[in-house]
């Protein structure tokens, strides 16, 4: 599939509307996922993960966070959180920011964290949304990245996240959506890619209930894993997900 994108070059500058309050979300939703996989390199090789998701939008920005608890048999199971909140520009100099298919430019933060002590790494950056034909969302941030374990100097990281609805026919219906982030090397640690589509089956549309059961499965691609040098690991993960 080509997709042709012609860029009108405008900036926007449309006072915006102050018809919302900022404490209110204009949009909030939650998912809890099941996962399994059974191919891992870096840790127990069979693994069970509960995920919780929220996503909310707010008049100044956007949140998403999720957490992950991950069932380990010889170590104690692992609890990782994301949390990654985004100010919109447009919104911090009241006017709408518009350049061709970016609709909106972010100021966008992240923060990592393992009750493992795996992981604990702050972001910083730019970010910017998307509008292109036959996706439902794209973003696309690059921040500035700091991993207290690693204890160096910081280093850059480019991520985004995509999803692309299909429709097969009325009852039929999927969506591709996922994230990659690619990381530089910093320290001891070596750049990293980590590559994680889904393919899912919208279930509940099947029985005149959209948009709220999927199932399908996960693949991951992770290159130089949590930074060590030769360490690829791919995984294929079976996965049932319920938005409410």
């Amino acid at each position: 599939m080509i997709f042709r994108i012609s860029l009108i070059m405008t900036l926007s500058f449309t006072t915006l509307a102050e018809d919302d309050f900022w404490y209110k979300p204009k949009f909030m939703e939650h998912s809890i996922s099941y996962l399994y996989g059974n191919t891992f390199k870096v840790g127990e090789r069979d693994r069970e993960l509960l995920s919780f998701d929220h996503f909310s939008v707010w008049q100044w920005g956007e949140i998403y966070a999720f957490l992950d608890y991950m069932y380990l048999d010889e170590d104690d199971d692992e609890a990782y959180f994301e949390i990654k909140p985004k100010i919109s520009l447009s919104y911090v100099f009241n006017t709408k920011m518009e350049l061709g298919p970016v609709k909106d430019v972010f100021w966008a933060n992240e923060f990592n964290h393992s009750n493992l002590g795996g992981a604990e790494v702050y972001l910083t950056g730019l970010g910017v949304k998307l509008d292109v034909p036959g996706f439902k969302w794209w973003n696309m941030n690059l921040y500035f990245r700091e991993d207290v374990k690693v204890n160096e100097r910081g280093t850059y990281q480019f991520s985004t996240d995509w999803c692309i609805p299909i429709d097969v026919s009325d009852r039929w219906k999927f969506e591709i959506k996922g994230f990659a982030d690619f990381a530089g090397s910093s320290g001891n640690s070596k750049h990293n890619i980590l590559f994680s589509p889904q393919f899912l089956l919208d279930v509940g549309n099947i029985f005149s209930k959209p948009g709220k059961l999927y199932a399908g499965t996960e693949f991951i691609y992770w290159q130089n894993k949590f930074g060590i040098d030769g360490v690829d690991e791919e995984v294929w993960q079976f996965i049932v997900n319920y938005k409410f």
